[in-house]
């Protein structure tokens, strides 16, 4: 196993561990953000010729800092036309009906889910949050393992092949 593939390996741990920790806080409400998680290859040189390692990356919403602590209460997040709100909102199909039973538009919804985020905070705020560096370092000790398993082999080829006569 190169290096490359151990770089892999740790990434998918973390991937796997950010998806379980989201389902073990219940707060994986459409698995958007766990299903855009992907490991992909990097690639190096002039047009791509040869591996360099490898990346997790997601389109969606994934925390941009090390401990998603969500939106505490007393704040209105943004609920305009197009904000993430509103495209969760709609992600979700979620409908409601006025007192006289007339149906709520998207934007009103988006405004009574934003007023409970103020008054509440969000889900992810009342389980504690994410903390992705403590996911990353719980998946550190396996994978400097591998890679010093992997070294030494790799050194003691080399050695091998130095010595012969």
């Amino acid at each position: 196993m190169a290096n490359n593939d151990i770089l892999r390996t740790y990434l998918e741990r973390v991937k796997t561990d950010i998806i379980n920790e989201q389902r073990a806080l219940g707060i994986r409400l459409t698995g958007a953000s766990a299903e855009s998680l992907t490991v992909a290859r990097t690639r190096s040189g002039k047009s791509g010729q040869f591996e360099a390692g490898a990346v997790l990356t997601s389109i969606k919403y994934l925390p941009t800092n090390f401990k998603d602590i969500g939106v505490r209460p007393d704040v209105f997040p943004p609920f305009g036309e197009g904000s993430k709100l509103e495209q969760w909102v709609r992600r979700r199909g979620l409908t409601a009906t006025d007192s006289d039973g007339r149906q709520l538009t998207t934007a009103q919804i988006t405004f009574l889910v934003a007023r409970k985020i103020h008054a509440q905070g969000t889900e992810i705020f009342k389980s504690g949050g994410i903390d992705l560096a403590a996911i990353t370092r719980d998946s550190l000790p396996e994978t400097m393992s591998e890679l010093a398993i992997f070294n030494a082999s790799e050194i003691r080829e080399t050695l091998n092949l130095a010595i012969v006569i």
